[in-house]
């Protein structure tokens, strides 16, 4: 097998832009979460969510949170009801 430098390259550039895309999209998924839980609150509606990004927590703001662990521990906490004041990100802008 023959090793050619630009293989090395174009597999560099491959895992950089798909770390770029996961940021991105993970970005794009705090800003959804923010802009529907204050919607859903303005609105007068529930949103019911599922995720395993836990990270989406501060934008969600949820009023109730369920934890479904594995097997059958389950937690429920239960926060008021106010929107979030601002978007996780803005904070990364500071």
């Amino acid at each position: 097998m023959i090793h050619h430098p630009a293989c090395e390259l174009s597999t560099l550039i491959k895992v950089k832009v798909t770390l770029h895309l996961i940021r991105l999209i993970n970005d794009t998924a705090k800003i959804v979460a923010f802009n529907v839980q204050k919607l859903a609150r303005k609105l007068g509606r529930a949103v019911i969510a599922a995720t395993t990004h836990t990270d989406l927590f501060d934008d969600l703001n949820p009023s109730v949170h369920i934890h479904k662990r594995f097997g059958k521990e389950v937690t429920v906490k239960y926060y008021p009801n106010e929107p979030a004041k601002e978007c996780s990100l803005s904070k990364r802008c500071e």
